[in-house]
């Protein structure tokens, strides 16, 4: 009869013998579906792709975790390619909307991010003003995407976009964060300021940082969404220990240029004694601009002139420095 001790040892031997017959023969599945989502990507066989990622993400076909993350994203952005091939098809915003939600399920890249942003911009627009801040949550995933390493370019994930492409981006999120009706503070993965605070995207750095600082009218006065933005300022600027700052504060083109520049002055006092009381210990530069300077719209007739007159009434970010 075998001891105790020996048929435990020989249990030991063939757990670790069936591991390491295991281990190849999972490697090989892994590098299987990898290059079976790679083909169907490609030759936009995008139905079968559901299916393979489910495989990768079953323990059994011991793919590593970023393998995972980036396969995810792979299958992700093939539905973003279908969603361009439906648009440019002339499909209804529905139907692309649907290939955005399956997309959804595996991961969310910035591209595709960035196209549901001018999907719910393009619905804004229309009327629908509701979608101004789901335009800006989006955009703001965007950025906070691209400011992350990209570790998944062995996965055919594209180059990063051009900086003209970030500007956009970066412009069509404050504009959509000064149109919305609320304000929300977007945080990156690790819970830091991101979205339109993020003082660089990959090579991109922004000049300014435009936000809905907003007040009652005719009066220093912050209104609700103007404190949260406010708020937002205040912990942005502290948790990046600036040693100073400038503000420009900016008014709508009613009335007379004196009138406006002495309005965006008081506002400016107002803003910068709050981030004082806040606890905020670096220099604060004010800028009261009045009217002077318009928010430049690369399409004004999106918008009517009651948003654009939204969109001049301001207070911006012009300039941080540790």
């Amino acid at each position: 009869m075998l001891r105790p001790v020996t048929i435990f040892l020989l249990t030991i031997m063939t757990v670790t013998l069936w591991a390491q017959q295991s281990a190849p023969a999972a490697q090989n599945t892994c590098d299987s579906l990898s290059g079976a989502i790679t083909a169907n990507r490609k030759s936009g066989h995008v139905d079968a792709l559901p299916g393979l990622i489910e495989q990768v993400r079953d323990s059994r076909s011991g793919c590593p975790e970023r393998t995972i993350l980036c396969l995810g994203r792979s299958v992700a952005l093939a539905y973003v390619a279908k969603a361009y091939d439906l648009a440019e098809a002339g499909k209804s915003a529905d139907e692309i909307h649907a290939v955005i939600d399956q997309a959804r399920k595996f991961s969310s890249p910035w591209a595709l991010s960035a196209l549901e942003g001018d999907l719910q911009f393009d619905r804004a627009t229309s009327g629908h003003k509701e979608a101004y801040a789901k335009a800006a949550s989006s955009y703001e995933a965007a950025l906070n995407d691209l400011h992350e390493p990209r570790i998944c370019a062995a996965y055919d994930e594209p180059a990063d976009p051009p900086a003209e492409q970030i500007a956009h981006i970066v412009k069509r999120a404050s504009e959509a964060k000064l149109l919305s009706g609320t304000f929300e503070l977007a945080r990156t993965r690790d819970g830091e300021c991101g979205g339109v605070f993020l003082t660089r995207i990959r090579d991109f750095q922004p000049k300014s940082t435009p936000l809905p600082i907003e007040f009652d009218f005719d009066s220093a006065t912050f209104t609700d969404k103007g404190k949260q933005a406010l708020a937002a300022l205040s912990e942005c600027v502290g948790s990046e220990k600036f040693a100073s700052i400038k503000l420009s504060g900016h008014t709508d083109m009613k009335g007379d240029d004196a009138y406006n520049l002495s309005l965006s002055a008081r506002r400016l006092d107002a803003v910068k004694a709050f981030l004082t009381s806040s606890g905020y210990k670096g220099r604060i530069e004010l800028a009261p601009m009045g009217k002077r300077e318009p928010f430049q719209l690369d399409d004004p007739g999106q918008h009517s002139q009651t948003e654009i007159d939204q969109l001049n009434r301001r207070v911006e970010l012009r300039e941080a420095s540790k």
